[in-house]
């Protein structure tokens, strides 16, 4: 069986963090002996040299926004027929998209991230809601079967159009072998240096959240946040007498090491309630376990142990956090032995993408197979 795992990313430099996720999983592959080939679909490709063995298809834009997701997904359908099946991530919702996949000669499965229309409440106008909620029912039926991070996506999905198609719920993964294990600094008990890793700034990163509970709170602890991505200075507020945001930049390789060994804690996604959702499986957890670095998030992880003592999980409500927890936390994450290395350990056994991608290979094959819809 012929199969490829097809990515669209606009400005690839934009979201490095999909991009590196894309990259280990495609690393993933080639170690685990999957055949599986991996094409990117994009305006503004990455460095050549950075290509990690992805087929990258420059596209050119078109005059109009119809006229770019028609080309888009025709460019798609046209690159992919040699394949018996096609896992894709999932594009937008148009009324053209039957037209380019109606007559696609291989078994198209997409996979899906988010509460889809919750986040376009947040990411679009109001006509390109109207119009992507009028055209989903008729995109979805051009799925053969559905990969969802989580169970919660797959419900919704299914009440939009997905429903009978055949369903793999597998949450987000990472390549641990590339990932190097920095551990972290321990707390001296006065500054507390907290990393949140973002490709940029989104609403339900939580950012805002954060900042304005350090500002909240009245003890003696002081508290610098270290910005790492594409967040520009000046879009945070200040976070208050005392306290520091530091704004990094977009980091990798030895920059980002030496920047993550020097936390003392993570900071993952703290805001996914501006979305409607509970339940998510976000990179920067994934990124912080394989570096053995505690952190403390809110939402609903399918892949974390509801008490695993080395995360620590907050409400996913907008009200602010109790900092004095996350200090309690820190104190007490400190007094324990091989935390790095029992975090690096669950995130090998459960967050590998080995494992993950084994899974999407087994259910395109019995897809292709068994056949699709009931």
């Amino acid at each position: 069986m012929k199969l490829a795992y097809v990515n669209f990313l606009g400005d690839c430099s934009q979201l490095s963090g999909v991009y590196n996720k894309i990259a280990g999983q495609k690393k993933a592959c080639v170690e685990a002996g999957i055949d599986m080939d991996f094409l990117l679909f994009t305006y503004a490709p990455p460095k050549a040299e950075d290509s990690n063995g992805i087929i990258i298809h420059t596209l050119k834009h078109g005059k109009i926004a119809r006229n770019l997701f028609a080309e888009v997904a025709r460019s798609i359908a046209r690159q992919c027929a040699g394949h018996d099946a096609v896992i894709l991530r999932s594009l937008g919702r148009s009324p053209l998209y039957p037209l380019c996949f109606a007559n696609k000669p291989f078994a198209l499965i997409t996979e899906h991230h988010t509460l889809y229309f919750e986040e376009l409440k947040v990411s679009r106008g109001l006509f390109s809601r109207v119009v992507q909620r009028a055209s989903s029912r008729i995109c979805l039926k051009q799925s053969d079967g559905i990969i969802c991070m989580t169970e919660e996506i797959a419900e919704d999905e299914a009440k939009h159009g997905a429903e009978g198609a055949p369903v793999l719920v597998c949450a987000n993964g990472i390549s641990v072998g590339t990932v190097r294990q920095t551990g972290f600094a321990p707390f001296d008990g006065r500054t507390l240096n907290i990393a949140i890793v973002a490709s940029h700034l989104l609403p339900w990163h939580g950012m805002d959240r954060l900042v304005e509970s350090v500002k909240a709170y009245r003890g003696d602890v002081r508290f610098v946040l270290h910005i790492i991505g594409d967040v520009a200075p000046g879009s945070l507020k200040d976070p208050g007498s005392g306290n520091r945001l530091v704004f990094h930049g977009v980091l990798g390789g030895q920059q980002m090491d030496s920047a993550l060994c020097l936390a003392n804690i993570g900071a993952s996604t703290l805001g996914l309630y501006t979305k409607g959702m509970k339940q998510a499986c976000s990179l920067k957890s994934r990124e912080y376990m394989a570096r053995g670095l505690p952190f403390f998030y809110a939402y609903d992880d399918p892949d974390i142990p509801e008490k695993f003592p080395f995360c620590l999980k907050l409400e996913n409500a907008p009200d602010l956090i109790d900092m004095q927890r996350v200090i309690d936390f820190c104190q007490r994450t400190n007094g324990q032995a091989q935390v790095s290395q029992k975090m690096r350990t669950l995130a090998e056994e459960k967050m590998d993408w080995k494992g993950k991608m084994q899974q999407y290979q087994k259910f395109a094959h019995e897809l292709v197979t068994k056949g699709s819809r009931a």
